[in-house]
């Protein structure tokens, strides 16, 4: 599982090998991330990490990769009954990777450092924030009665991004999840009701 979605689909034996090094990553940072404890924690031999990966320089990037691509197209496939739904899910796929990070001892703040001062990893991350962003925008012209612009959907979207990140690292620290569950289904209700051409230009 990753951030409440299951990863095991296709090839089993890679998703796995996934986990473990976005795992291995988080926990104790890229330069601790070696073969050994890759293949120790995922129970393989060399040859098989080999036999998904060139070598351990792409480990990283075709891992984050495969997460990606798993999660976008999970959720590409979801359909929702509303606005309000479909924020309250990003929301709460956002929660359930914290709560299973946390859970795993994993230490996301300098996770996250590492992959901002890491050039190919930067642009790997920015490039993958793009596709959600695109996602999210499509859904929500989709959900959405009224044609709403490009500049309002990116907007929307941007905005919706900065909030959920902002409830994450809130859960980083809090340990009253019910609480944060709480406040972001009701910030999901806000959100929502201010989706609109007009309604959003309107919102100050």
């Amino acid at each position: 599982m990753f951030g409440g979605i299951d990863l095991n689909r296709g090839d089993q034996t890679k998703a796995k090998i996934v986990e473990v090094v976005m795992k291995i990553i988080a926990r104790d940072g890229l330069k601790d991330l070696t073969t050994r404890k890759i293949c120790e924690e995922a129970g393989i031999a060399k040859g098989t990490l080999y036999h998904h990966f060139e070598n351990m320089d792409n480990v990283v990037a075709e891992s984050i990769r495969f997460v990606h691509a798993q999660m976008l197209e999970h959720f590409e496939k979801m359909e929702f009954q509303s606005l309000e739904e479909f924020f309250k899910t990003l929301g709460d796929i956002s929660i359930s990777a914290v709560e299973e990070q946390k859970k795993n001892g994993m230490k996301t703040p300098s996770f996250f450092d590492e992959f901002v001062n890491n050039p190919v990893l930067y642009k790997l991350q920015k490039d993958t924030l793009n596709e959600w962003h695109d996602l999210i925008c499509r859904k929500i012209q989709i959900l959405t009665e009224e044609e709403i612009s490009d500049e309002v959907l990116k907007e929307i979207g941007t905005m919706l991004y900065i909030v959920i990140s902002g409830f994450k690292m809130i859960l980083y620290f809090e340990d009253d999840i019910e609480m944060v569950k709480n406040l972001w289904k009701k910030h999901s209700q806000l959100l929502a009701s201010h989706v609109g051409e007009d309604k959003w230009r309107k919102w100050k």
